[in-house]
């Protein structure tokens, strides 16, 4: 998934990206590094023009998306913006 996203080459449409779950003094919020403690990696996102954010947070079993996830990924993801109106979090299941 990451991988077609990242084809697409649209610096709007990125996979795979770290953000930090709460503000840490001496960290960059642009520039989380993978793994990074305190981090949460999101599958994909899409910034659009009218300020709203998508996250695509891709699934492959059984387990959904829960509430609390969602929550945590929408949190992380706006302290990593600037200028965002909105946060939408979606689960994304790909056809076989």
């Amino acid at each position: 998934f990451a991988q077609y996203v990242n084809d697409l080459n649209d610096f709007r449409f990125r996979a795979e990206r770290s953000f930090l779950k709460e503000q840490i003094e001496g960290v960059d919020s642009q520039k989380v590094p993978y793994g990074y403690p305190r981090s949460i990696r999101v599958d994909a996102y899409e910034y659009r023009d009218d300020g709203t954010l998508c996250v695509y947070d891709l699934k492959t079993g059984k387990a959904g998306l829960a509430d609390r996830r969602a929550d945590i990924l929408a949190n992380a993801i706006k302290l990593g913006f600037n200028s965002v109106r909105r946060v939408i979090v979606m689960e994304v299941r790909p056809r076989q």
